[in-house]
């Protein structure tokens, strides 16, 4: 978890390692892995109480798709069965209307006290008075997706899947407003009520703009602007902001549910992308603006300038709607249909519990610290347990209360969790940040490779011989522990080692061969971590390089002789194989010389040359160089 996203962060030191929890604002992007109850996310990334949660009843119903606050009680419009209901203050449900099937999707009161709903399929509008539902009209479609009581008592009616917005009257007419291009005009919002109307449509997601004057036949009408979503689920003005929720086609890869901050003129401000499957409703809370969402029962709150809060978990996977009431907010949710009321004050308690965190080894824990705001009457108290499987079971440690110092076992995983609460319903904790120190396991550095120099094969032929070679090698800590390095060499065919290089700092070392007999030799690299730790913690890891030859000792010529215009002669090293051989005569030209069975593989070479020799004296040069660019000579005069 970070600051604007859910992260951990691990510092590693010379002693420990921190686990550093900070910022909870991207906790619906590891729900499924975060234990909470009861809490809420703060747009600064804090976490505190979430809101009071308050179920009013449990319906039979699969869907609450509207309610609304009425004279007597809160109404509930539901599906399948097309069922409103009333929800009395001391909880008991009574069936107001039931149309035997289908869904109630449009609810709303007007200024007489009167409730209006509209039933999907069939597209008939009825009223609510005196505890009775009445037919108001038939709209002829199919149907009903939005009602907006009008200043002037008509009902304005969104309807499916001819496009059109009807007024209709109190006293039962209706009259064709608008006819969109698209099918549904599924959502309607007032900027300038009575004056200027927002009509959200599906498919293609356009908002439009309605200008509506007395007198004037049919309204003037503009588009807000056109939303990259397929469908315009609700509309929500506040002050000179519109706020657009809505989703994308069925089966779009690309898009998301999201939720659009517009202006008056049309300039869109920013776009928040939904974490969830889908944004079901809008509502204006003073500053905030509530999101209905699903499929995880998640109600978020955005600030004016988009930034998120988590305002509350429900139990059930879809928040549908959001209705105000004189003291909170009423949700109602699908699968099943429940009723709540939210707020008003906050949650009494509350916890919330990461995932654990992987130490990677089993660690010994130590120092807990958090940073937290309690005014008084609040607190937060902290627990802490630990196990060696990444999902918490029975084989974990119980939950123990963790003040300054965790005092879980030793293990792989460690979890933490933090309950909050409070004696005041208008107070509440936030929790800020928790640090956890812990010190992993230590394992041995490891050394990947050791290699010996010796000369390129361009400075053998060029008889340049490197008797001091250099030793490098690669070595990396898994903690990331400085490392000083040891260097032992020892002949081949002997068991002690020599120590030739103690405590050294960097991952070389030069070897003077000179002072060492030819053989074959091995070298061996000891890394440690002895630089961080302590004796008895300190821990070492070592390789052997390849066997490499230490020969010094330049391969003789002998046997020099001619005949018939030939040179013939012997080169010959002890441990070596010869790698070049040139001739001169007179001090002329040096000329390569190959030996006679044509490839140099072998540390005895025998060669025939053709020399063309001067009348009287003449001198013949050999030179010869080995596989370590050891240089060996031999002449003959010749009278």
């Amino acid at each position: 978890m970070q600051m604007a996203a859910v992260f951990t962060l691990v510092s590693a030191s010379v002693w420990a390692a921190v686990w550093t929890t900070s910022g909870f604002a991207d906790l619906p992007g590891q729900l499924e892995r975060t234990e909470f109850d009861g809490v809420s996310v703060l747009p600064s990334g804090r976490i505190a109480l979430a809101s009071a949660l308050v179920r009013l009843c449990s319906l039979e119903e699969a869907t609450v798709w509207r309610a609304m606050s009425g004279r007597r009680g809160v109404y509930v419009a539901t599906g399948p069965d097309a069922r409103l209901l009333r929800v009395g203050a001391d909880g008991r449900v009574q069936t107001v209307f039931s149309g035997g099937s289908g869904e109630i999707l449009a609810l709303a009161g007007d200024s007489r006290g009167a409730v209006w709903f509209g039933t999907t399929p069939g597209g008939s509008i009825y009223r609510v008075t005196g505890g009775e539902a009445t037919l108001v009209c038939s709209t002829g479609c199919t149907y009903v997706f939005s009602l907006l009581p009008s200043p002037d008592g008509s009902i304005l009616c969104g309807t499916g899947d001819k496009g059109q917005l009807l007024r209709i009257t109190p006293a039962g007419t209706s009259e064709v407003v608008f006819s969109a291009t698209q099918a549904h005009v599924s959502a309607l919002a007032w900027l300038i009520p009575g004056r200027e109307l927002l009509v959200g449509t599906t498919p293609c997601g356009l908002v439009y703009r309605l200008s509506l004057r007395q007198g004037q036949p049919s309204p003037k009408v503009a588009v807000l602007y056109d939303t990259p979503l397929d469908e315009v689920r609700s509309i929500v003005c506040a002050g000179s902001l519109v706020f657009v929720g809505g989703n994308p086609a069925d089966g779009s890869q690309t898009d998301s549910a999201a939720v659009l901050a517009i202006d008056t003129t049309g300039v869109c401000l920013w776009r928040w992308g939904c974490p969830d499957s889908s944004v079901f409703d809008l509502a204006a809370d003073g500053e905030r603006i509530l999101v209905a969402t699903g499929n995880r029962g998640l109600v978020y709150g955005l600030n004016r300038e988009g930034r998120t809060e988590l305002v509350h978990r429900l139990r059930e996977p879809l928040a549908l709607c959001l209705a105000p009431g004189h003291d909170g907010w009423f949700v109602g949710t699908g699968n099943p249909a429940r009723l709540y009321r939210l707020g008003p004050g906050n949650a009494d308690s509350g916890h919330i519990a990461p995932p654990p965190y992987d130490c990677t080894n089993p660690a010994r824990f130590g120092r807990f610290a958090s940073r937290v705001k309690a005014p008084a009457g609040t607190g937060i108290s902290f627990e802490t347990r630990s196990g060696n499987s990444g999902v918490p079971d029975s084989s974990w440690s119980p939950w123990t209360c963790a003040s300054d110092r965790v005092v879980s076992p030793p293990a792989r995983f460690l979890q933490w969790r933090a309950k909050l609460w409070t004696r005041f319903p208008d107070r509440t904790p936030e929790l800020e940040r928790v640090d956890v120190w812990f010190e992993p396991a230590n394992l041995a550095p490891v050394v990947s490779a050791v290699v010996v120099g010796g000369p390129t094969d361009n400075e053998v032929l060029q008889g340049v011989a490197k008797p001091r070679r250099d030793i490098t090698w690669t070595a990396a800590d898994p903690e990331s522990d400085s490392l000083v390095y040891d260097v032992f060499l020892k002949a081949e065919t002997e068991t002690r080692w020599l120590h030739i290089g103690k405590d050294l700092a960097e991952p070389r070392l030069e070897l003077d061969t000179r002072a060492l007999p030819d053989d074959w030799f091995e070298v061996k690299v000891v890394a440690s971590d002895r630089a961080e730790r302590s004796a008895d913690a300190a821990l070492a890891g070592e390789r052997i390089s390849p066997v490499f030859l230490v020969d010094n000792t330049p391969p003789r010529v002998s046997g020099i002789t001619v005949r018939n215009g030939k040179a013939a002669f012997t080169v010959t090293d002890e441990l070596s194989a010869i790698r070049a051989c040139r001739v001169a005569v007179n001090a002329g030209n040096w000329k390569p010389a190959l030996p006679l069975d044509g490839m140099f593989d072998s540390p005895e070479e025998k060669f025939s040359v053709t020399v063309e020799l001067e009348p009287g004296a003449n001198t013949i040069a050999v030179w010869a160089v080995d596989a370590q660019g050891n240089v060996g000579a031999g002449r003959l005069s010749l009278r």
